[in-house]
């Protein structure tokens, strides 16, 4: 009698069956490989951000010489047309 018991006891289980408990695993292998590879993915574009704020950075100090340089081009033409204004033409 005890054995019928025994084996009703673990037929009529609230636990997970082989499917379940596979599932489970695969679940979890999943998961746990998917967040070292958002880590890299979050990295890689972290250093294409990167990457780009240099290259704007570098443009933007590009531009403010090209601006001293057209400035100073400006005032040079400027004194040059104000001597030829006071030279007379001979």
């Amino acid at each position: 009698m005890n054995w019928i018991v025994l084996a009703d006891a673990t037929e009529k289980t609230d636990g997970l069956n082989t499917d379940q408990l596979v599932t489970l695993i695969i679940f979890a292998l999943v998961f746990i490989l998917t967040i070292p590879c958002l880590v890299w993915w979050v990295r890689k574009m972290l250093k294409v951000v990167d990457k780009q704020t240099q290259f704007q950075q570098r443009q933007c100090e590009h531009m403010g010489a090209t601006e001293r340089h057209m400035t100073t081009v400006d005032q040079t033409l400027a004194q040059i047309l104000e001597e030829l204004k006071r030279r007379p033409l001979s």
